[in-house]
């Protein structure tokens, strides 16, 4: 096994002279990280299989020999000891690791485990008593879980107090995980704006994400969209994206009035993947600028067909431009193909430059390559230079290299 394990270490032994000892070898430090690692996943497979005290002494060692992994081993050894019945010496190690790494990434994980240790020995957290606000956070979710009646005035009167942002934002997530009609009525409250106007575009976002599940909200973000100024549009469009709305989406897209909006529509209903709804929208519009976002759409969304049949049928010269340079985003041997032939005879040179744009942006010398032969404008064969010299490709490298060979008659 350890000739092995050295096997696979050779490079690093050839590149350190600093070692540690190991099984009466001298290895290089690097292998401390290999073993390091192997004494972690061990203590991992001691948990998985429910050997709770052998895996508590396991990251007890981890978060004795320090380093990167010292905070994990706490929180592991903290689990691993309430798994195995010893709620007192978890919570120790709860307080260790809070006391030894104050920023730990680790420690929400850890007064959540206490709160659920504290209630194991009968001492439930009380919100109300409590001076940290994780831990008064925490009670108050295991009390939404077991007494959503008692938790909703104690959320509410969290919601009042003076606490910071963040921890408000987690307070109003508490009342989106209820289905109490009280709570529902008191999100929406704050959605309106009637109530606490500072989370009012948290609560939206929330209401997104309570209505992937539950599509009878949807009608409520739709009315809260139609009177409303520009931020709190905005703010609908993306709850419309976590809930999936395609509908209210292309809705936006094809009647907002504000073009900024009505820009962030058409970007929202790409990352949705509405595919069917941008050919629809680009079939009928007519303003220039959507038409140039519809376009980007289809490439982000990876609609080549839908944006090919858009852009054979392109009248409007700028737009028609803008929607080449959203073909070079589609990196596939289709879109290449298409960028040519619009390259072929007959295009003017805004194309021909679109074209070449388009391809630089797909990083295609060969194809660059090819352009620059047939091409006869000598101020865009400059430009398809300036274009392969800044490309990090072999084939570009050599090619502006026989340029200078041959005094650039190629």
């Amino acid at each position: 096994m350890i000739l092995k394990t050295l096997a696979l270490l050779i490079p690093f032994l050839l590149t350190t002279c600093q070692g540690v000892a190991f099984a009466g070898e001298i290895l290089p430090i690097a292998f401390a990280s290999f073993a390091k690692d192997d004494l972690y996943r061990s203590g991992q497979k001691a948990i998985d299989e429910g050997r709770w005290n052998e895996a508590a002494s396991i990251f007890g060692k981890v978060s004795e020999r320090g380093g990167s992994e010292a905070d994990a081993g706490l929180y592991w050894k903290a689990y691993a000891q309430h798994k195995a019945g010893k709620g007192s010496e978890s919570l120790a190690t709860i307080r260790q690791l809070a006391s030894t790494f104050p920023k730990s990434a680790w420690l929400d994980d850890a007064r959540a485990l206490e709160v659920e240790i504290r209630g194991d020995q009968g001492r439930p957290v009380q919100p109300g008593a409590e001076e940290d606000d994780e831990i008064k956070l925490y009670a108050l979710g295991g009390l939404m879980d077991n007494n959503p009646q008692k938790a909703l005035p104690l959320v509410q009167q969290y919601l009042r107090g003076k606490h910071s942002p963040e921890s408000k934002e987690k307070a109003l997530f508490l009342l989106t995980q209820s289905e109490l009609p009280q709570a529902r009525q008191a999100l929406m409250e704050i959605v309106r704006g009637s109530a606490h106007p500072e989370l009012r575009l948290k609560a939206i976002e929330y209401l997104g994400v309570s209505a992937e599940d539950d599509p009878s909200l949807l009608p409520a973000l739709e009315s809260l969209y139609a009177g409303s100024d520009p931020q709190v549009r905005r703010a609908v469009l993306e709850a419309y994206l976590i809930a999936e709305h395609l509908p209210g989406l292309a809705a936006a897209a094809r009647n907002e009035k504000d073009p900024r909006v009505r820009i962030q529509a058409i970007e929202l209903l790409s990352a949705a993947e509405g595919t069917a709804e941008l050919r629809a929208l680009l079939a009928s519009e007519e303003d220039p600028r959507a038409r140039m976002a519809l376009y980007h759409g289809l490439a982000n969304a990876e609609d080549l067909d839908g944006l090919l049949a858009g852009l054979r049928a392109e009248k409007l010269p700028g737009v028609r431009v803008e929607a080449i340079h959203a073909l070079g985003n589609v990196e596939s041997p289709k879109a290449t193909e298409a960028l040519l032939s619009f390259y072929g005879a007959g295009a003017d040179r805004a194309t021909r430059e679109a074209v070449a744009n388009a391809l630089s942006n797909q990083e295609n010398a060969k194809a660059l390559i090819g352009l620059y032969r047939t091409e006869k404008d000598r101020e865009l064969r400059k430009q398809i230079i300036r274009m392969l010299t800044d490309m990090d490709s072999p084939e570009a490298e050599a090619f502006v290299g026989k340029l200078f060979e041959s005094n650039g008659q190629r």
